[in-house]
């Protein structure tokens, strides 16, 4: 097996490649394969790679953030938050 496809290959034959070599990929690398295939795709998207190479905000915090913010610690501490898994469990988004 080659690491490097053909650079003549067509974009098809390509795919095809990639979707012949997954399906015979055992059932444990499957979780793999798509975790990497997916992070394969959100590299490729230019908002989500320039979101991610943002720069760090560097304004000073406003008092209505930093208010805004123990309204948000005051929710969690008084369990008026649910973590995501339990609501998309919920959902039934999974």
């Amino acid at each position: 097996m080659s690491a490097e496809p053909e650079t003549d290959a067509s974009e098809h034959e390509v795919r095809d490649a990639v979707i012949s070599v997954v399906s015979r990929l055992p059932a444990r690398e499957l979780h793999a394969a798509l975790r990497y295939v997916q992070f394969l795709e959100e590299e490729s998207d230019p908002v989500l790679r320039a979101i991610r190479n943002a720069p760090i905000d560097d304004e000073e915090e406003t008092e209505e953030e930093r208010r805004l913010v123990e309204e948000g610690m005051e929710d969690i501490r008084a369990g008026r938050v649910r973590p995501w898994a339990e609501v998309r469990e919920q959902l039934d988004l999974d």
